[in-house]
């Protein structure tokens, strides 16, 4: 199937809060799941990470890489996280 273009709001926190310098945009792309999504991100933003160190929720219920996304969607990157 041929990705149309979709519109939708990515949240971000803390490094990539930092790298973005904003908590959420809208974005359009012409994608159709969160990992082309976030790829395309990648680029623009020069994030450090991978996807194997991420999480990804859509509609802020915790995902899969490969899950469609459609107009409209919340999309959250969920950056590795420091404790101790």
């Amino acid at each position: 199937m041929e990705p149309h273009p979709i519109t939708v709001r990515v949240e971000y926190y803390a490094q990539m809060r930092e790298a973005t310098r904003k908590s959420a945009e809208q974005v359009r792309a012409l994608v159709t799941d969160p990992r082309a999504l976030y790829e395309q991100l990648r680029r623009q933003y020069e994030f450090p990470f991978g996807i194997e160190h991420l999480r990804v929720a859509i509609n802020h219920d915790m995902s899969e890489w490969h899950a469609p996304l459609k107009d409209g969607d919340v999309v959250t990157f969920i950056p590795p996280v420091a404790g101790g």
